[in-house]
């Protein structure tokens, strides 16, 4: 498998550690988060959690076994992810400064955006003789 694939693969498994940690984390500090941010509530916290821990490692691990659809499944994943943060930035989060990193928060869901994009319509444009060549090569 391509390094380029690889690390797409291990940046949806950060993304479902990360999203696992926060289940953990708001099931760890449940009555804190209840009295410090009573809406949207802990409860809202570890659902979303959970479902981009799913969300990861389904698509990381469609893309390691190579299912045909598995492309088309990051593509959703990665907008489902950055519409996710987006929603989360804009409904809830009250940070003081307010706006101040908008900017930067923007570039870099472009960039991650790009990048899965980016590497899936390579890897769709590679020969399938190619590829075998290289699961012949890296002995898979």
């Amino acid at each position: 498998m391509p390094w380029p694939v690889r690390l797409l693969i291990a940046l949806f498994w950060a993304y479902s550690l990360i999203g696992w940690l926060r289940v953990g984390e708001a099931l760890s500090g449940w009555r804190w988060l209840e009295a410090l941010a009573p809406a949207p509530g802990p409860l809202y916290v570890a659902l979303t959690g959970a479902l981009a821990g799913m969300l990861g490692l389904g698509t990381g691990l469609a893309l390691l076994l190579r299912l045909r659809w598995s492309p088309a499944a990051a593509r959703g994943a990665a907008l489902l992810a950055a519409a996710a943060y987006w929603l989360d930035r804009v409904l809830f989060t009250r940070l003081p400064g307010g706006d101040r990193g908008t900017l930067f928060a923007a570039v870099l869901t472009a960039a991650g955006l790009a990048l899965v994009f980016g590497i899936l319509a390579w890897w769709q444009r590679i020969p399938a003789r190619k590829v075998a060549h290289e699961l012949e090569r890296s002995g898979n």
